[in-house]
């Protein structure tokens, strides 16, 4: 909620501002784009009535604005990471329960987040929630649907440094060994020598390899969209070009099952944690280590 006094001043560059001060003690600053005092006033004055009437409008509670930002949202979003905003969000609710966001305080969250900590919840994933509300409350804030982001100041959960995670080929090779399925030794293998994300791997096809200058480009297209959102270029390792030369270029996408299915992320990546498990490879080892 906005308090009623504003405060306005002329800075350095000739533009007067006004601040808005909030009742969580948060302030925040506008340019009025006015050089003439009278004038800025008459901003202020249009804003404050502006204000007024935005006021009157009822904010939603988080659950209905939750699907409001998945629907705006889907297009630019990668599945998955919608999936996953979902699941933190439920997370949100349960230990915030669901009322209007401009009813959220920091006072309530971080007392919530410390108490997960305390019950055995590790660090790295409470920091992933926090990221996750912080963005959507953001996204609120950015459409006027709130006056103040009750979570700006949050800040991550510092955690010691860990060691990077990784395995070697000669482990790879074992891992390969218990797998039954060659689909899914071929799609490991790719991982390795490539980087590739799984999502990357299960949507790549053969007009995303460029044969002639040895490189599979990772692209986003109509169905899929990478991860960081960005397309990259990698080069054609020899173990990939041995894979692709026994591979079937019939088929649209590169690596598929029978009648050109192909599998979902989480079943590669359950799989590949079962055999790296089995053969005695740290839990934190997953398949883009």
């Amino acid at each position: 909620m906005l308090q009623t006094k504003f405060y306005i001043t002329k800075r350095r560059n000739g533009l007067y501002y006004f601040c808005i001060k909030y009742t969580d003690g948060k302030t925040d600053w506008k340019s009025t784009k006015c050089r003439r005092k009278p004038e800025a006033y008459n901003f202020l004055k249009t804003y404050e009535e502006t204000l007024a009437t935005s006021r009157n409008i009822q904010v939603p509670v988080f659950s209905e604005f939750l699907k409001t930002y998945k629907s705006i949202q889907s297009s630019v979003i990668r599945k998955s990471t919608i999936e996953l905003f979902t699941t933190l969000a439920d997370k949100f609710i349960k230990l915030n329960s669901d009322k209007p966001l401009d009813t959220y305080t920091s006072l309530e969250f971080e007392p919530s987040r410390a108490n997960e900590i305390a019950e055995g919840q590790s660090i790295t994933k409470m920091n992933m929630y926090t990221r996750t509300v912080k963005t959507l409350f953001n996204f609120a804030y950015k459409r006027n649907i709130i006056n103040s982001h009750p979570f700006e100041s949050v800040k991550q959960i510092k955690q010691s440094k860990s060691t990077p995670s990784y395995f070697s080929f000669s482990e790879l090779e074992k891992i390969m060994s218990l797998t039954e399925i060659q689909l899914l030794k071929d799609i490991f293998l790719f991982a390795f020598f490539t980087g590739a994300r799984i999502s990357d791997i299960l949507n790549l096809k053969w007009s995303d390899i460029d044969f002639k200058n040895n490189q599979i480009r990772i692209c986003n297209s109509d169905e899929f969209i990478t991860k960081s959102g960005k397309e990259r270029i990698i080069p054609i390792h020899q173990k990939i070009q041995e894979l692709f030369s026994r591979l079937d270029k019939s088929t649209e996408f590169v690596f598929v099952k029978n009648h050109n299915h192909r599998y979902c992320r989480l079943y590669v990546t359950h799989r590949f944690k079962h055999y790296a498990g089995k053969t005695g490879l740290p839990e934190n080892i997953h398949l883009h280590s």
